[in-house]
């Protein structure tokens, strides 16, 4: 069987048709789907991953509620205005109650903060032990939220019965605009 010459050139266009149309239209069809099929597979690796951290917000927002929960619940506030006066007050009340002596306070500079302020104060005062660790009790239960940042005592080992000379810094806080519990 012997192939003419017109055959063989319809042979080669059907061949040269058929390598077009592959390379034409199968070729970036096959492309376009492989690439599809990684970033669906990249979408579902993404979406496991945002499950996954999907539970870790559950239980942040868990977490926040319970904090939301114990602040509602303090008995501490930070007043609107400095309102220093009143908490003075109180500590005069408290060291009178501890039987202490020579009660001084003395304000620092107010240091200003983005939503809050602080007052520093130091408290100078003599007395025994248990009324310095009673002022110190009270302090803590105060109304207004007091933090204690440095306690010093100083007294003559020698003489256990005498009073010790104690020295509290603490910082007081307070909020501009609506009373804020902390």
């Amino acid at each position: 069987m012997r192939i003419e010459k017109g055959e063989w050139r319809a042979l080669v266009a059907a061949l040269l048709v058929g390598t077009g149309l592959v390379l034409g239209l199968w070729l970036p069809q096959h492309a376009r789907r492989r690439q599809l099929t990684a970033q669906i597979e990249q979408a579902d690796q993404t979406l496991r991953t945002n499950s996954i951290q999907g539970v870790g917000l559950t239980a942040l927002s868990r977490k926040a509620e319970v904090l939301k929960v114990e602040a509602d619940a303090a008995q501490q506030r930070v007043p609107p205005q400095q309102r220093l006066g009143d908490l003075l007050r109180q500590l005069s009340q408290h060291a009178n109650a501890q039987h202490v002596t020579g009660l001084e306070v003395v304000t620092k500079a107010t240091v200003a903060g983005a939503d809050y302020s602080m007052i520093p104060l130091v408290v100078q005062f003599h007395g025994p032990f248990p009324a310095v660790f009673g002022l110190l009790r009270d302090l803590e239960q105060m109304p207004r939220l007091v933090r204690v940042s440095r306690v010093d005592l100083h007294g003559d080992p020698a003489k256990p019965g005498e009073p010790l000379a104690a020295t509290i810094e603490l910082y007081t806080f307070y909020a501009p605009g609506e009373e804020v519990r902390p």
